[in-house]
């Protein structure tokens, strides 16, 4: 704790600035998990504009979905995301690879409503279908 003239700062273990949080060893944790949680946030209420007998048509939801959602997930990415790429001999991926898998899930489920395609679609199939851009792409 900090003490200026007798009044106590207690130190946080996070603090938010500009939209971004910060943790103490800039990990980034804290922020991946807040745009994940917004990614799906905004995802479950573009499904509920989704349906397929009487919602949006598949272009008013895809642009929702790549103006709103996409955006809203991805502040800041440009700070806080690492693109994942491979080292030279190795089969290990380095970079933001959490991050890079929780975001494809969300994805995928903001492609599934858009499309109204099945679970067991593959991810790519309904990407192409949706017309998104696949995720490491988008991230990159």
């Amino acid at each position: 704790p900090l003490e200026l003239r007798g009044i106590v700062i207690k130190p946080r273990v996070t603090h938010k600035f500009l939209g971004l949080i910060l943790d103490q060893e800039l990990r980034w944790k804290a922020q991946k998990d807040y745009a994940v949680g917004k990614g799906i946030a905004y995802t479950f209420q573009l499904r509920r504009l989704a349906k397929t007998n009487y919602g949006l048509p598949l272009a008013g939801v895809t642009h929702l979905y790549q103006g709103v959602s996409v955006r809203q997930t991805l502040y800041g990415a440009a700070v806080w995301y690492t693109p994942v790429h491979h080292r030279v001999g190795s089969k290990a991926r380095k970079g933001s690879v959490e991050a890079t898998k929780r975001i494809a899930t969300v994805q995928r489920a903001a492609a599934t409503s858009i499309t109204g395609g099945l679970r067991s679609t593959a991810t790519d199939v309904l990407d192409a279908h949706a017309g998104l851009l696949p995720v490491h792409h988008l991230l990159d």
